[in-house]
């Protein structure tokens, strides 16, 4: 899992924040 900024986000395998 990736949090490269933001919120945590999950989306498929990888873990995304919102701008």
């Amino acid at each position: 899992s990736i949090v490269p900024l933001g919120l945590p986000v999950p989306i498929g395998p990888i873990v995304v924040g919102p701008r």
